[in-house]
């Protein structure tokens, strides 16, 4: 057992890449000898090495990785060989065959976006990567990483992050800011706005000008603004599933663009907003006002969501 040597490859977005961490972490609490390498997205894999999930990775955009993905890589890349390959692909018969031609190793297809319903994704990620295991930890249904100054004191301010890949699953920028200047109002706490590339390319650093903002370039910098803030609230974002698996105080808001039972965040002390019209009042603002007293001693992890409304 201390010479298997696992390969995964995915390359989706940030949010999606966080649901597989709780199966990393199992991997190696099974197979503490072995080594566990990753094609994908750096900016997100240097951070999970960092943390331990992983050993070794290459750039999803590289020749190299590019060449492999597409069918037309050289005979040795990736290198070394590897007991088992977890690849996140849509189903392609020829561009599977001439992996498997490549790879001598078990290798387990996994669809990016299936068509669950009401299973979450981290639970069918787990549950692919068990299946190739006789013996495999149950899943569970929360997960939480240290972050690495997890000791530091909290600060008096609460981290907004108003955007997300996707415009269907934002709330409007007013309703933020609304929010913000309510919680500043009534609770004497600060609003701190994290933006992403995302959001600044599309005008945010006007719409919020008037707040306090922060751009952070990398994973890194942004878990040294969400350590020491009070509570987080957001989209259905990549920062928002990081938020939570922090174990940072999790609003994380919902319209009817994804579903929280498939994708809500998995750390232990989250709380799903739904507006499934993608709307929201002023008069919403007092449902944030109404949970941020028990925000200080949630423990219970996510379930039991409404019926999703397409």
């Amino acid at each position: 057992m201390q010479n298997l040597r696992f390969l995964f490859c995915h390359r989706g977005a940030l949010g999606d890449f966080i649901m597989l961490w709780s199966a990393l972490s199992a991997i190696r609490d099974s197979f503490p000898g072995a080594e566990i390498a990753f094609i994908g997205r750096p900016q997100y894999l240097a951070y999970a090495k960092q943390k331990g999930l992983l050993d070794i990775f290459f750039d999803c955009e590289s020749r190299d990785s590019s060449d492999f993905l597409s069918g037309n890589g050289r005979p040795d890349f990736p290198p070394g060989n590897y007991s088992h390959a977890f690849i996140w692909m849509k189903k392609d018969k020829a561009l599977q065959d001439y992996m498997r031609s490549r790879l001598a190793a078990e290798i387990v297809f996994i669809e990016p976006f299936p068509d669950l319903h009401d299973t979450h994704i981290s639970e069918y990620y787990y549950g692919k990567i068990a299946d190739a295991f006789p013996s495999f930890p149950k899943t569970k249904k929360t997960f939480q990483i240290a972050a690495h100054d997890s000791e530091k004191k909290e600060e008096n301010y609460f981290v907004i992050q108003p955007g997300s890949g996707s415009l269907k699953k934002n709330l409007p920028p007013g309703f933020y800011l609304s929010l913000a200047m309510k919680i500043r109002e009534k609770h004497l706490i600060e609003p701190l706005f994290v933006l992403g590339p995302v959001e600044v390319e599309r005008g945010a650093l006007k719409e919020f000008s008037a707040c306090r903002i922060a751009t952070p370039s990398n994973l890194f910098e942004l878990e040294d603004l969400l350590a020491p803030a009070l509570f987080y609230v957001g989209n259905d974002s990549g920062a928002t599933h990081f938020a939570s698996v922090l174990g940072k105080k999790t609003f994380a808001i919902f319209t009817s663009a994804s579903n929280p039972a498939q994708w809500s965040p998995i750390g232990p002390k989250t709380r799903i907003l739904r507006f499934p019209r993608g709307k929201a009042q002023k008069s919403d603002i007092g449902i944030f006002q109404a949970e941020l007293p028990l925000m200080h001693g949630i423990s219970e992890p996510r379930q039991e969501f409404p019926p999703f409304i397409p």
